[in-house]
């Protein structure tokens, strides 16, 4: 396996479970060029889950500096044998966007995965209650909220472009799609192409309840044909078990569709297979 894991987070994330070391130790072993650890920073107006721990920024913000050294001092355990990357998850920007700019041009990142987490009031979707919620009205603003981030900018790629399949078990079809939300999900596949931003493939829905890569084929074929040229791949791991899982898939995946695949970056600059 030679790819790139290039959405992963360590204890330096509110919710993970690994150390550095040991995601760099477990790349390694699977054979991996590279990883990056992309740690939770998202911006919000509100933090609804009550305990600072659970606030990714707070969090974050606390332990920058010592993140920043760990990268470091792995990528100078590394150096020669693992691709080690200095990066961040930045959510929901355009909630904040001076304190974002400011957040970024305070760090020297490499890589800048932009992703949405949160629905406008600040709650994560994994604890929306969407039997109380409109299904249709909650996916629209979450597919229109895309378009805020892209006009945001200041991102190297887009994660998991259908996030909220992640909690939708019992509520969308086996197989789990996002073709209902075609037209909305279109706008914001036309704007990343337009604007040169890779699209994320994400592995975790191979070991999610929805059996596949995340986004569809659909919206892959559409960003290559709006355009769209190259993707990263990631697993969106949270403990070194998940890291690498279905990034051969991922790859395969990408050439089938005719899209260039990014096993790192360097000063947001990609490098690819």
């Amino acid at each position: 396996m030679k790819y790139t894991d290039l959405h992963v987070h360590s204890t330096f994330s509110s919710d993970g479970h690994s150390t550095i070391i040991e995601h760099c130790e477990r790349a390694l072993a699977l054979g991996l060029r590279g990883v990056a650890f992309t740690e939770h920073y998202d911006a919000m107006t509100s933090n609804p889950w009550g305990p600072r721990a659970m606030d990714g920024r707070a969090f974050y913000t606390e332990h920058s500096a010592t993140a920043r050294q760990a990268v470091m001092e792995a990528q100078e355990r590394y150096s020669g044998r693992l691709d080690v990357i200095y990066s961040i998850e930045l959510g929901q920007p355009y909630e904040e966007p001076q304190r974002s700019c400011e957040f970024l041009d305070a760090h020297d990142f490499d890589f800048v995965l932009g992703s949405i987490h949160n629905v406008d009031d600040g709650t994560d979707y994994y604890y929306v209650d969407y039997d109380a919620g409109d299904l249709n009205k909650i996916l629209d603003t979450y597919y229109r909220n895309h378009l805020r981030l892209i006009k945001f900018g200041r991102i190297d790629a887009l994660g998991h472009l259908d996030y909220p399949v992640r909690v939708l078990e019992g509520k969308l079809p086996r197989p789990a799609t996002m073709i209902a939300y075609r037209d909305v999900a279109m706008e914001v596949v036309r704007a990343a192409a337009q604007a040169g931003i890779p699209m994320e493939i994400n592995t975790r829905g191979l070991f999610r309840w929805f059996g596949r890569l995340s986004p569809e084929d659909w919206v892959l074929k559409a960003y290559r044909e709006f355009g769209g040229e190259a993707v990263t791949l990631g697993t969106d791991a949270h403990d070194a078990d998940a890291l690498g899982i279905g990034l051969d898939a991922a790859a395969e995946c990408a050439r089938r569709l005719g899209l260039r695949v990014i096993t790192g970056f360097k000063k947001h600059i990609p490098s690819f297979d």
